[in-house]
């Protein structure tokens, strides 16, 4: 007589338990859950800081290959300006490189715009 009920309680306490270890379970599924996409997010973000770090090294050495166009086109200009009245040939072959250069550093220039477009 005292068996069953005390199988009852026995029984309503195991399902109390059960119930309550199912909740907890759902419950760290959904954190689970949470994380996995705050992981995602936090992916999505690196891949665009390396995109945008990678596009900052691009930029970089082009300023720099700028840089250096400019300077060379610059000497040449001066090795024309100076060259012009001892020999008008060799300033004429200094223009002239100091044209193919500028035209050089203008594709240049076009190219990183095509490039930071398609970005």
């Amino acid at each position: 007589m005292i068996i069953t009920p005390l199988l009852t309680i026995l029984c309503i306490v195991l399902l109390g338990q059960l119930m309550h270890l199912k909740l907890t379970n759902l419950h760290k599924i959904q954190q689970i859950q949470l994380i996995r996409e705050e992981l995602q997010k936090y992916e999505i973000r690196s891949v665009n800081f390396t995109a945008i770090k990678e596009d900052n090294h691009n930029l970089l050495e082009f300023y720099n290959n700028l840089g250096q166009s400019i300077v060379s086109l610059n000497i040449q200009l001066q090795i024309a300006q100076k060259l012009w009245k001892i020999n008008p040939l060799q300033a004429h072959n200094s223009i002239v490189q100091a044209y193919d250069l500028s035209g050089n550093i203008m594709q240049d220039i076009r190219q990183i715009f095509r490039n930071i477009d398609e970005s």
